[in-house]
């Protein structure tokens, strides 16, 4: 507000001495990249959806194409830009929490169930039918995310069983998936454990490039760089020390730069180490301690390949950053669970409870 009316001030000064500029050409000049002003935080336009299902699961395909998913078997589809979604209930699949998809294109996504047993299927005809690809009653499992490098291979990931990590691979589009040899991966701590909470504590980049993060008695990051031949493993300052707290999502900007938030999501009002970033592709981590987000977050997202504009979104409320999650400010205190861009940054959904979908807009 005082940079505003200070702007105003400068104007009507320059004004006066008889200076020809006009007042926009001075607030554009006295407004730098680095500044977020009241004009230029994006915000959220509600969307009907028709159901009250809890959707964790999303995926912006384009501009016009998105998909999610959730709990009673629910599925939801729009192509045309979030104007209208059609609902799906998955066959057989009724009592199921869908907590991630991946959609391909208009008739073509993957969705995997979190809980015991754990199934994936796959629709080629727009969500009207679904084929089951998956299943595994092993006691343990319980699927937390998965993502896809391309069109063919994808990688999805369970709670530890054994003390590792249970890993699965498709390389046909999802119509097999194989298991991981649990040799592979490092030991990992009693009771820890990812977060179903909105598909994104794993995420890809490349062609063999994967993060995947855990909490409960420490928030750690399992990384590979050979689509999992192999895996190593950093520690993060997100807090932990109990089951409600770590990281709850991961986002890169190519293989290198990247962002993990989460915090207490029994206290989603503690914004303490709830965010850090890296820029070397996970091995190490640094805390965001001011102007960080404004609570627990269970999404982040870039919105392109820029690496400047990032949202982070929670139950208790959701963030924009415009220098690539140094620094946050407010966007919204409507709670979500999960937001989704396109390839263009323009086009993103946000997905939460109640059937609550909802379009950025700036």
């Amino acid at each position: 507000m005082n940079q505003n009316y200070s702007i105003y001030f400068f104007v009507i000064i320059l004004f006066m001495s008889g200076c020809g500029t006009s007042k926009n050409e001075d607030s554009a000049e006295a407004i730098n990249d680095n500044q977020v002003t009241e004009s230029t935080v994006p915000r959220w336009i509600k969307l009907e959806t028709g159901t009250s299902a809890s959707l964790r699961g999303l995926h912006t395909v384009n501009d016009q194409i998105a998909w999610a998913s959730g709990s009673s078997g629910s599925v939801l589809r729009t192509i045309n830009g979030g104007k209208t979604w059609k609902l799906f209930t998955v066959k057989g699949a009724e009592e199921l929490d869908f907590r991630d998809i991946q959609g391909f294109d208009e008739n073509t996504a993957i969705i995997i169930s979190a809980g015991l047993p754990a199934k994936i299927y796959k629709t080629v005809n727009g969500g009207e039918t679904w084929q089951q690809k998956y299943l595994n009653n092993r006691e343990g499992i319980f699927f937390d995310a998965m993502d896809f490098w391309d069109d063919d291979n994808g990688i999805a990931f369970s709670d530890p069983i054994e003390g590792r990590l249970f890993v699965i691979i498709t390389e046909d589009g999802g119509d097999t998936w194989k298991e991981i040899s649990k040799e592979n991966f490092p030991q990992t701590m009693e009771s820890e454990a990812g977060f179903a909470a909105s598909g994104t504590c794993l995420r890809v980049q490349g062609n063999s490039h994967a993060w995947i993060g855990l909490g409960g008695p420490a928030a750690r990051v399992f990384y590979t760089t050979d689509k999992g031949k192999s895996w190593q493993v950093s520690e993060t300052p997100i807090m932990h020390d109990a089951p409600t707290k770590g990281i709850f999502s991961l986002a890169f900007n190519g293989t290198s730069m990247g962002l993990a938030v989460g915090g207490d999501y029994a206290n989603d009002t503690l914004r303490n180490g709830n965010a850090a970033l890296t820029n070397d592709g996970g091995k190490s981590w640094k805390v965001i301690n001011e102007n960080n987000p404004g609570g627990f977050r269970s999404c982040v997202e870039y919105l392109d390949s820029k690496g400047k504009n990032v949202i982070a979104v929670g139950t208790s409320g959701c963030d924009f950053s415009e220098d690539g999650g140094i620094n946050w400010i407010p966007m919204d205190t409507i709670g979500y669970h999960a937001v989704s861009f396109a390839p263009d940054g323009e086009t993103g959904f946000a997905s939460g409870s109640n059937g609550r979908i909802a379009k950025f807009s700036y």
